[in-house]
């Protein structure tokens, strides 16, 4: 049952927008931010190096608790709001198989969700010398798996 429970919470946030709109938002500030180096850095600090990225990473952080529980705490509103866990429990459902379906698959999208970030730093460290937003010589090597 775990594998049904999971498979139908990816199926319910697959059809939200708002799943889309956080992805979004994240790569496209992130890429900007990368993109025209508005980030508090030294002389000699590369606009994509692994403390500045950290740092962003961190400073992100904080709005992503708020799209975490956003995510996280949609499949609970609905059982608030429409009593369903009594209704889930009296079929053969165990409880673990219950909680983790809904925990991983919240969990898989806010993970997803957040590696926008990684991401829109890659990207935007690619922007920034493309359209001369910043000079190529404030960017470092551009490896992702750094």
């Amino acid at each position: 049952m775990f594998s049904k429970i999971f498979l139908f919470e990816m199926q319910y946030k697959l059809k939200r927008p708002a799943v889309y709109l956080y992805f979004l938002l994240a790569f496209v500030f992130t890429a900007l931010a990368f993109a025209n180096g508005a980030m508090p850095l030294d002389e000699h600090q590369w606009i994509n190096g692994s403390s500045a990225i950290a740092f962003y990473v961190a400073i992100m952080s904080l709005m992503m608790m708020m799209v975490s529980s956003s995510v996280m705490g949609l499949p609970l509103i609905r059982d608030i709001e429409y009593n369903t866990k009594e209704y889930y429990l009296s079929y053969p459902i165990t409880k673990a198989g219950y909680f983790w379906g809904r925990f991983l698959s919240s969990f898989l999208f806010v993970l997803i969700i957040d590696s926008a970030v990684l991401l829109g730093a890659c990207v935007g460290s690619k922007l920034g010398p493309v359209f001369g937003w910043q000079p190529a010589s404030h960017y470092g090597p551009n490896n992702f798996i750094s």
